[in-house]
Parts: C-alpha cells; structure tokens; sequence
C-alpha cells in the first residue's frame, strides 16, 4: 500500500441557482496498490470549464461522483506496459490530485478518444488543457465546420477573453475576417486587441454596450460565436445579416437558472446549430 493519500473533490448535492461551497465534499482517502495494467497519476494541469455546471452538476444522478474535467498527469508509478514515471497523459481524471488509470481508459466517454501521452515539442504542457485541449477544440469546430467563416466577413465572438472565445476570434482573422470580440472590462478588452489582435472588442458591462457594439459592427454580423446568451444575445440579434450563421456553444448567462424557467428568444432568419465538440454524441 503507498503511503501517498488522495485529495478529490466530490459533487455533492444539486446546486439551487449560483453553485456554494456547500454543494461539493471535500474528501481524502488512501491511495491502493496498482493491479497489473494500471498506473498512478498525478494531477498537474486542471480544465475547469462552464459546461461542469449544466452537463454534470445539473443532474442529480451525479451526486457523489468526483467533478470531471480535462486533465494533464505524471506518470509516478507504472504497471502497465509502454508507460512509465515521468510521461505526461493527457486524460480526464477530474478534480483530483492522484487517479489510477489504465491504457485502455478514454476522455470524455469517447472510445475514439483514448488517453494519450503527451508530445513536448507541441508547447507547454498546459496547453494540453487549454489551446491544444477541448477548448480549441470546440473554437475550431464551430468556426470553420458550423460556421464555415470566411474572409472579409465580420465575426463577433462572445467571451471573447475567455479560453474558447480567444481561440475562435484568433481563427476568425487567420481566415481573413473582421474579428469583435465582446468581454467584460477595459482590461479584457484590451487584452482581446492588443495580444490576440482582434479588430475590435466591446465591454458589455457598460451602460453603452448595444450601441457601441453597432458602431464597432457597421457592415452588420455575419457570425455570431454564441457562449453566454442573455442581454448579450439580445443586443446582437438586431445586428445580423441575413444568412448569417450562429453556432451554439455555450449558454453561460442561463447555466444557473432552472430548467423550466428559460425563456425562448425570437431569432431573425439565420442559422443557429449546437454542436459536439469531440466524438460521437459530445
């Protein structure tokens, strides 16, 4: 038995609004002996993402499981063969700091996508959950395969500060197009054109956020990067062109309001598709 003891965070009842300290357990527990086949991952890197809220904290059949999340591990003991202490695994072992793993094991459910071990000529490893992880992942798929951006079009992309809507408005201007980002702040706006090099970024918390939006969209919105919905939403709406394209990825405004209490909103004629981000079924 190794004396190393496990630190994991578990859901522990169903949040009512804005999730507390309170809906999740604190717990710790000794670490067993690996079976043959198996090895002992260390937490280094930790994707903690919106969709925790609605996909997993939003039932309750997952009360008492440890919160999911992409991670990337170390390797520190190792009985399975072709691993050993020291590789990187990229995976999905949770908010944990230890999780014993196996060749076989996937992310996301997905049996196309097995853990893999991480490549350190790609970028830091922290990339793995970030740039080079899911969030990328779905930026790209919804801007080039949902949205199919092209060049000399405007895009607007909600959250644009954050892990996916930096990378989507990043792709947006790698295809040609006029990318306006929308953030919270001067600070995240700034950040948005001055180190990501979007054209433009609006800061909806302002009392002027629906017409300083139009001003920095005066040929209209062609795609629309949908993640937060709400007031953000309803200011954007009057603004897209005819045929414009609108792919879903995330709802961040509503995550914390039940289910029956959401109210549609009247869309223009334009094109809104959700997506799955890896695999078959997301």
């Amino acid at each position: 038995m190794t004396e190393r003891t496990n630190r994991r965070i578990v859901f522990a009842t169903s949040p009512q609004g804005a999730p507390r300290p309170s809906d999740f357990e604190f717990v710790r527990e000794a670490i067993p002996d690996l079976a043959e086949g198996e090895m002992l991952l260390r937490t280094l890197w930790l994707s903690i993402d919106p969709y925790m809220r609605s996909d997993f904290m939003g039932y309750a059949k997952n009360v008492g499981k440890t919160m999911p999340g992409d991670t990337l591990s170390e390797v520190v003991e190792s009985r399975a063969a072709g691993w050993k202490p020291g590789d990187l695994v990229v995976g999905y072992t949770g908010w944990q700091e230890y999780s014993i793993a196996t060749a076989d094991d996937v992310r996301w459910h997905v049996p196309e996508m097995p853990i893999q071990k991480w490549d350190g000529s790609l970028g830091p490893a922290s990339s793995a959950v970030g740039v080079l992880g899911m969030p990328a992942y779905s930026a790209y798929q919804g801007m080039i395969h949902v949205a199919k951006i092209q060049a000399g079009e405007t895009a607007v992309l909600s959250a644009a500060s954050g892990a996916v809507g930096q990378v989507a408005g990043q792709l947006a201007r790698i295809q040609g197009a006029r990318a306006v980002g929308i953030a919270g702040g001067p600070a995240k706006c700034a950040y948005c054109v001055e180190e990501l090099g979007f054209d433009a970024c609006v800061d909806y918390k302002s009392d002027a956020f629906p017409e300083a939006l139009a001003k920095a969209v005066p040929n209209g919105i062609d795609v629309y990067f949908e993640g937060v919905g709400g007031a953000v939403l309803e200011a954007v709406i009057p603004l897209l062109n005819s045929g414009s394209r609108v792919p879903v990825c995330g709802w961040i405004a509503d995550y914390n309001v039940d289910r029956d209490e959401w109210a549609s909103t009247p869309l223009q004629r334009l094109k809104a598709e959700g997506f799955p981000v890896i695999g078959k079924g997301g």
